[in-house]
């Protein structure tokens, strides 16, 4: 996706030069800013309810073993100008001590004020990544979206999911989440 502004070509930002500007300091509050396809975008402000819905999610994925949970903690992929920050991610164990994750088996974004950008932005930011399980928990209609089946250019046609139903990880050996325990 070739960026521009009026008729001047942008040149987007890479993920070497966004973590080479973190550490330096350049932002006052990096925790809150994560890139999107070459922009930096400033994360909004988690609501109470975004918390309380993040926290739930989250205590269910704690049991994982040896997979690893990131609670929004970058991971980097499509191409080098992309390294969004998921609320929850589950990513294959390893040594993440010197770069971030290039993959996860789930992604998880709690979407109260973000919907647009987490549907049209982050999903096929994921999809290129391959994450083979993206939800969508969309607040103001108490529903999850699920995708899957990624390919390089998105997701197939999400699936929508609402309580009391169970949803159940494909690449996430878990039991099923209740979304009673999400949306009551």
């Amino acid at each position: 996706m070739a960026l521009e502004l009026a008729d001047l070509p942008v040149r987007p930002i890479t993920v070497d030069e966004a973590l080479r500007m973190f550490d330096a300091g350049v932002f006052e509050a990096p925790s809150r800013i994560e890139l999107l396809r070459g922009i930096l975008v400033e994360k909004p402000v988690s609501s109470p309810q975004h918390s309380e819905a993040k926290t739930r999610v989250s205590e269910w994925l704690w049991g994982l073993g040896p997979r690893i949970l990131r609670i929004e903690d970058p991971v980097v992929g499509w191409g080098v100008i992309s390294m969004p920050k998921p609320d929850l991610a589950v990513v294959a164990p390893g040594d993440y001590s010197r770069e971030h994750p290039a993959a996860a088996l789930l992604v998880v974004e709690i979407s109260k004020s973000s919907f647009v950008v987490d549907i049209k932005v982050k999903a096929p930011i994921y999809a290129a990544m391959g994450v083979p399980d993206y939800w969508v928990v969309d607040l103001e209609r108490q529903r999850v979206l699920v995708h899957r089946d990624p390919t390089p250019d998105g997701y197939a046609r999400p699936t929508v999911h609402r309580a009391p139903e169970q949803l159940q990880p494909i690449a996430v050996d878990i039991e099923p989440f209740d979304l009673n325990a999400l949306f009551s």
